[in-house]
C-alpha cells in the first residue's frame, strides 16, 4: 500500500482509527485471531514497566508490531509524566491500562502492519469540546495527557464538535504513526537532522553547551550522526538538580560520547544572585565564558547551544550573552521550532523526544529576591527534585 490516509476531522477516537484501518484490511478474521491467541492477561496494567513485560510475552506477534506497541505506550507514559510531574517509570495508567485498550491498540498495530503503507497521512485532528469524566474527576476536553501529546505538533481542526473525540490513547497512536498532515506544507515538515548541521564545518572543533534537555540533546545527536566534531560540556551548578546531570551523562554515554562536567559556583556571583531582570544574561555570560575557556585549552573554537526558533529574544535576556560571546545556535539558525525538535528527535529514536521541559531553579525565585542556597533548596523540595 502506497499511502494510508486517515480522516480525523469529525472523529479522532481510538475506535474510529481502528475502524478506518480495519476497513482496508482483507483478513480481519486473521487479525482478530492473532489478538485472541496473543496471550494477553485479562487484568489491569498499571504502568509502562508492566506493559513492556506483556508486550515481550505476546505470542504470534512480529517484532515490528511489538516496537509499535512500545512506541505508543511510551508516548502515553511520557505524557502522563509531563502532566503529573513524576518520573516516567512512576506514572500510573488508568483507562489506558485496561486489557481491552491494549487489545485495541494491538489490533491497530497489526492492521497497519498488514497494510504496510509507505507513508501514513491524516487530516488535522478533531479534539472535541466540553467536559469528560475520568479517574482524576471531571476535566475539560481535551484531557491534560491528550493536550500534552497534541502540543508536540499535531494540527487541530478549528471547528470543535461536542464530546471527547480525541483521547490520550488515540493522540499517542496519531503521534506515533502519522508522517504528514493534510494542508500542512510548512517548511518544518521537511526539516531533518541533516539540516541542523548543514552550515557547520566538519574541519572545525565545536563545543556544545549540553544540559541533556530536548534541544541540546538533538543538537549533539545530529552532530554525532553527521560527522561534526562537537564535544559536549555540562555545567554542574546549584541551579540544576543532580538527576538532570545524571540523565545528561547517560544520554551522552548512549550516543558513544562523554560530556565534560564543569562545576560552576553560580552563588559566588553577586550579579547572578542579585536576581535582577537580567539574571539570565549574567548567568549565561559567566557559564558560557567558562565553557569557552575549557574549549580553548583543547583547541576548540566555536561554542554552540540549543536555542531554537520558538525562543523569544524579547523574553530571554540570555540572548544578549549569546551574541556577545559569539555562540552559535544551529537549531534557531535553521528555523527549528520546539515541535520540530521533538518530531526529529522522535524520528531519531531519542528518548528526549518526549522529555518534559525543565527550567533552572533560579527561575522560580521572584525577580529582585536574592538567590540563596536555602531558597534553591526550597524550590527543589517543592518540585520533588534532588
Amino acid at each position: 500500500m502506497e499511502t494510508l490516509h486517515l480522516d480525523l476531522t469529525q472523529d479522532a477516537t481510538r475506535a474510529h482509527i481502528e475502524d478506518e484501518v480495519l476497513s482496508l484490511v482483507s483478513d480481519k478474521t486473521g487479525i482478530q485471531q492473532t489478538v485472541d491467541q496473543a496471550g494477553i492477561p485479562e487484568e489491569h496494567f498499571h504502568d509502562v514497566g508492566v506493559i513492556d513485560g506483556v508486550i515481550d510475552q505476546l505470542r504470534g506477534v512480529s517484532d515490528k508490531v511489538k516496537e509499535d506497541m512500545r512506541g505508543v505506550y511510551n508516548t502515553l507514559a511520557h505524557a502522563e509524566s509531563h502532566v503529573h510531574g513524576v518520573p516516567v517509570d512512576k506514572t500510573h495508567f488508568h483507562e489506558v491500562g485496561e486489557s481491552s485498550t491494549f487489545k485495541e491498540i494491538l489490533t491497530i498495530c497489526l492492521a497497519i502492519e498488514r497494510l504496510n503503507p509507505t507513508q501514513i497521512t491524516a487530516t488535522p485532528v478533531q479534539l472535541g469540546r466540553g467536559k469528560v469524566k475520568c479517574a482524576h474527576g471531571i476535566m475539560d476536553i481535551p484531557a491534560p495527557a491528550t493536550k500534552a501529546i497534541i502540543d508536540r505538533g499535531i494540527p487541530m481542526v478549528e471547528k470543535r464538535l461536542d464530546g471527547e473525540l480525541c483521547t490520550p490513547t488515540s493522540a499517542a497512536l496519531i503521534w506515533h504513526f502519522v508522517d504528514k498532515f493534510d494542508g500542512d506544507d510548512r517548511r518544518h515538515l521537511l526539516l531533518t537532522s541533516q539540516d541542523i548541521v548543514k552550515d557547520l564545518d566538519p574541519n572545525v572543533g565545536y563545543g556544545i553547551a549540553f544540559s541533556g534537555g530536548v534541544d541540546s540533546s538533538l543538537l549533539l545527536a545530529a552532530c554525532i550522526r553527521h560527522g561534526i566534531d562537537a564535544k559536549p560540556y555540562t555545567v554542574v551548578s546549584a541551579f540544576v538538580p543532580q538527576e538532570e546531570i545524571e540523565e545528561a551523562r547517560e544520554f551522552a554515554k548512549a550516543l558513544g560520547t562523554k560530556a565534560e562536567e564543569i562545576p560552576v559556583d553560580v552563588l559566588a556571583s553577586e550579579e547572578v544572585c542579585a536576581n535582577h531582570w537580567d539574571r539570565c544574561y549574567q548567568c549565561k555570560l559567566q557559564v558560557f565564558g567558562i565553557i569557552q575557556e575549557h574549549m580553548a585549552a583543547e583547541g576548540r573554537t566555536v561554542l554552540m547551544d540549543g536555542t531554537n526558533a520558538t525562543d523569544d529574544p524579547d523574553d530571554r535576556p540570555g540572548f544578549k550573552a549569546l551574541k556577545e560571546l559569539s555562540v552559535r545556535s544551529p537549531l534557531r539558525e535553521e528555523g527549528f521550532t520546539k515541535a520540530d525538535i521533538r518530531r526529529v528527535s522522535g524520528q531519531m529514536g531519542l528518548p528526549t523526544s518526549t522529555k518534559a521541559k525543565f527550567s533552572c531553579f533560579a527561575t522560580f525565585i521572584p525577580t529582585d529576591t536574592k538567590i540563596t542556597q536555602e531558597r534553591l533548596d526550597a524550590v527543589a523540595r517543592e518540585q520533588g527534585r534532588k
